[in-house]
């Protein structure tokens, strides 16, 4: 019989911890969410280490911590969720998180960092039986921290739960007493630290960057002090499935080597990652294993995925081979394995036929293994969404030629569904993008298609808040400012809880000749947003440097900037700021970046489609310009 000497028993105290509807958050804004439970976590992080436990394991958006006492447990879980209740005070309604919290107490087998067993799982059960921002106690927590702590107690009866021989009598905990305050107070410092943790959750929420690259937060968002293998059970883990795509490799002769196999894995991480139920890691961390085969069940325990998706990709000529695998990480063993021949001379084709196939038989596979469906945000067409995925890819390069293949990426998504609101909104934008800078040869017929562009939307759903706030923008283009601020005031009564309405109507304000006025609701929507979108931060922007907030309008076009640098409204903003604020060389600098990623680009031209009401404004702006320029 082998001789384990580095697995031994011990009796431990187990909290885990869930999100309380994680998918619905991660549909209405994946990137804020994903930041948010960020942050979350490393407050938990702090708390846990205070109380004497280590974090096991963070798959998804479960969390699993042991301690040495079931009181110091009990006290780590009601400190986080009443910061976490702090912290969700300041936050909208539809964007607080809440966590269920469940504590137990048992023996537990260790095998290195690893905990498992008995005790393990009813942690787990428990936590599914908490209210939500709550927490849900074991028979054995309660009889010894009950007459401990002054916490109050609601007994929640007998549950019959899976994998568990003997019914569970749970207890949910109550607020804490204010007697508990005296008798048993915090450790020194411990609320200072809690204070300042809440307030720089809401200032730091603000300032989170957003970009594309900001995906690979869905699985590497937490960092335990020393890193810890998955757990080995399986009922501990987030009830959401996770895979981690791994680079292809390139079978290619050197000559041949195009990088198609880094393109095709990129592109079916962003496919993988638009489906609700199913947690994906970044490539930043993918592709640290490029060139390497490791062993699958050792790369799934350091990645804490259930899946791995790897293959490989052969080039000679227009003809290309791929071959893709699709392994359980826990076992080794291939679920399912497919090789694609194909012959193109379109690569961006072939990338779009092999993602769609390849993510096609994943979806299969684990709806049969995981026992639901999983599609994609906003369409049911898997194919409407990679068309759609490779416009916006197109899209952000800002370049003429890009953005017509946008537009047709756009179009084609259409013919596939018709009914996929977002892509006419993303249509709308090729056009307005066409009349901002001069590349359709008929400024008004952009901005017509543009405007039927997000009455379609709107048809599709009359109350979508982002056509309407498209639609106000483009009335301002085409010089309607009283019909646009209407319509954006009209979005501020209906919708005031959502930052994307104060966005609208502070862009509405602005270039209606209310500079100053545009800028607290502007303001308003970048605080109560973790990743503020560019053309927030940008209006801004431009808001505070016609106001004379030259430094603050600084910060604001380099936050847009690093959202995607080649933003020609940012670039050109950051070349006026400069120049405004006397920093004559950074200004030049800034100019220089504007030449370079738009060579072609005519500061008169763009500064001429300002839709200012006041013309000294653009004047002002125009001759910034032309003084950064060096004219």
């Amino acid at each position: 019989m082998e001789d384990r000497t580095d697995i031994k028993r011990k009796l431990a105290a187990i909290l885990n911890a869930d999100v309380v509807g994680y998918s619905r958050l991660i549909r209405q804004d994946d990137e804020s969410t994903v930041a948010l439970l960020r942050r979350y976590r490393e407050l938990m992080a702090e708390s846990i280490v205070r109380h004497g436990g280590r974090v096991v394991d963070a798959p998804g958006d479960n969390l699993l911590a042991e301690f040495p006492s079931v009181v110091q447990a009990v006290r780590c879980a009601v400190e986080v969720q009443e910061t976490i209740a702090q912290a969700n005070a300041l936050l909208p309604p539809d964007r607080r998180m809440l966590f269920r919290m469940g504590i137990n107490s048992g023996e537990v087998i260790q095998e290195g960092d690893r905990i498992y067993g008995n005790g393990v799982n009813v942690a787990a059960r428990l936590q599914e039986l908490a209210p939500a921002g709550g927490i849900a106690i074991s028979e054995s927590v309660y009889e010894e921290v009950g007459g401990r702590l002054s916490l109050t107690y609601e007994f929640l009866g007998k549950h019959v739960v899976k994998n568990i021989d003997r019914p569970l009598k749970v207890y949910a905990v109550g607020p804490r007493n204010a007697a508990d305050e005296r008798r048993e107070p915090p450790e020194k410092g411990s609320m200072k630290r809690r204070r300042k943790a809440t307030w720089a959750l809401v200032i730091l929420g603000g300032l989170l960057l957003g970009a594309l690259s900001l995906i690979f937060l869905y699985r590497s968002a937490f960092w335990p002090p020393e890193p810890a293998p998955a757990v080995v059970e399986p009922s501990p883990r987030s009830s959401s499935p996770s895979i981690a795509v791994l680079p292809f490799l390139e079978l290619s002769d050197a000559a041949q080597k195009e990088r198609l196999g880094d393109g095709i894995a990129e592109d079916i991480i962003t496919a993988l990652a638009a489906m609700p139920r199913l947690s994906v890691v970044s490539r930043t961390s993918t592709f640290r294993y490029k060139d390497k085969v490791p062993d699958p069940r050792e790369l799934g325990q350091e990645l804490k995925v259930r899946y791995l998706l790897e293959g490989s990709v052969q080039k000679e000529g227009p003809r290309v081979r791929v071959t893709a695998q699709l392994i359980e990480a826990e076992t080794g063993f291939h679920l399912w394995a497919e090789r694609y021949d194909l012959e193109t001379e379109d690569l961006f084709a072939l990338r779009d036929d092999v993602t769609l196939r390849v993510v096609k038989a994943i979806q299969a596979q684990l709806a049969e293994r995981e026992g639901f469906s999983m599609k994609p945000r906003q369409t049911d067409s898997l194919e409407a969404y990679l068309r759609f995925l490779r416009g916006r890819s197109y899209a952000s390069q800002f370049s003429r030629e890009k953005n017509a293949l946008a537009r047709r990426s756009f179009q084609e998504a259409l013919s596939l569904d018709p009914g996929f609101l977002d892509a006419y909104l993303a249509l709308a934008h090729t056009y307005i993008t066409d009349w901002w800078l001069g590349w359709e040869s008929s400024g008004e017929k952009a901005l017509e298609q543009a405007l039927e562009m997000t009455e379609k939307a709107s048809q599709l759903k009359e109350t979508n808040l982002n056509a309407q706030g498209l639609r106000s923008y483009v009335l301002i283009l085409r010089g309607e400012r009283q019909k646009a601020l209407d319509t954006a005031k009209g979005l501020v009564a209906t919708n005031p809880d959502e930052p994307e309405s104060w966005g609208w109507l502070g862009v509405a304000l602005f270039y209606s000749g209310q500079i100053q006025e545009a800028i607290p609701p502007l303001e308003k929507a970048v605080r109560a947003t973790q990743s503020p979108a560019a053309w927030y931060l940008q209006h801004l922007g431009f808001a505070y440097l016609l106001s004379g907030r030259h430094d603050q309008a600084i910060s604001a076009f380099e936050k847009a900037l690093s959202r995607n640098e080649r933003n020609p409204w940012a670039l050109l903003g950051l070349a006026a700021a400069y120049n405004m604020a006397g920093q004559e060389e950074q200004a030049r600098g800034a100019a220089a970046r504007l030449r370079a990623s738009h060579p072609g680009l005519s500061p008169e031209l763009f500064a001429s489609r300002l839709p200012f009401k006041d013309d000294s404004h653009r004047a002002s702006f125009v001759n910034a310009l032309r003084r950064a320029a060096g004219d």
